[in-house]
């Protein structure tokens, strides 16, 4: 027989998340430094990120996520040593300099209909620029996600680039402490989430009711406190 499940507390119950309990300076460095180690670990000079997660994980920066996740509109070089640098859409280049040091304008071919491929060999050719000045120029690249005309593009600058994968996956296996902490909070918002939807069941509700629990009053819901990482 199993044990009886122990009290979760409700929604309303929650203390407010308090920024200030996690570092967010050690989280953005544990996890470069763990992406780093990962690069070094599987012979990778530098990677080129363009996945939203991959991004964040790097830099601590996430803007619109939900439209650059399908758009090749931000990316990063980050190197096996040294600082990343961060190629940041036009109009939020402000918000990824309060943590990023190196913020350059991003360059975007998507779009561009029968311009794109000239677009894309400029891009290419800033990324090989950009290679050169941290002494990495002729050094394979590794990447997470590229579309048909970026590929040509790196392929007609002469530019090698292999699967990222396997550092990317490496580096996120083992979790920082401040990652540990940020589970925790998390993992106690969901939690009570589930507490207050069991609450409700009853014969005859609706999904869309069921939605609707989600309280309004959340002790957060209020807060508008936030940070880029």
């Amino acid at each position: 027989m199993l044990p009886p499940m122990p009290h979760r507390p409700r929604v309303h119950e929650l203390r407010v998340p308090n920024l200030s309990d996690v570092d967010f300076g050690n989280l953005r460095a544990g996890r470069l430094g763990r992406l780093q180690t990962m690069l070094k670990r599987h012979d990778f000079p530098v990677a080129l990120l363009y996945n939203t997660a991959n991004i964040r994980y790097a830099t601590g920066v996430d803007v619109m996520s939900v439209w650059t996740a399908g758009t090749f509109a931000r990316y990063c070089l980050v190197p096996a040593e040294g600082a990343p640098i961060l190629f940041e859409y036009k109009g939020s280049v402000h918000v990824a300099q309060k943590v990023v040091a190196d913020v350059r304008p991003a360059y975007t071919w998507q779009y561009g209909g029968v311009a794109a491929r000239d677009k894309a060999r400029e891009w290419a050719r800033s990324l090989r620029a950009a290679l050169r000045e941290r002494g990495l120029q002729g050094e394979r690249v590794a990447v997470d996600k590229l579309d048909t005309v970026g590929f040509l593009a790196l392929q007609e600058e002469g530019i090698e680039i292999v699967d990222v994968g396997p550092a990317s996956v490496d580096a996120r296996e083992v979790k920082t402490p401040e990652e540990i902490e940020i589970f925790a909070i998390n993992g106690g918002i969901g939690d009570a989430m589930l507490s207050d939807f069991e609450a409700a069941i009853r014969p005859g509700i609706r999904e869309y009711e069921l939605w609707a629990v989600w309280p309004t009053t959340a002790p957060w819901a209020c807060s508008t406190s936030s940070d880029p990482a």
